[in-house]
């Protein structure tokens, strides 16, 4: 299987527990406060973006 997606120059990824209320950026759905979520940050072409994900949608993501 191979990707066409551009690969970051600089890539990490944590699993925190959320201070606030966040929005997946996969589902839309709430992240609650007190609940872990997936944190990303990576830089692409030089611009930096980070994405919070809920915990179901990257589990989901991990099984696909």
């Amino acid at each position: 299987m191979s990707c066409d997606c551009e690969m970051p120059s600089v890539f990490n990824q944590a699993t925190p527990r959320a201070r606030t209320r966040y929005r997946c950026c996969e589902c839309h759905g709430w992240i609650e406060a007190g609940e872990r979520y997936q944190y990303s940050w990576g830089i692409w072409e030089g611009s930096g973006s980070s994405y919070k994900t809920c915990s179901g949608c990257a589990k989901l993501r991990d099984e696909v």
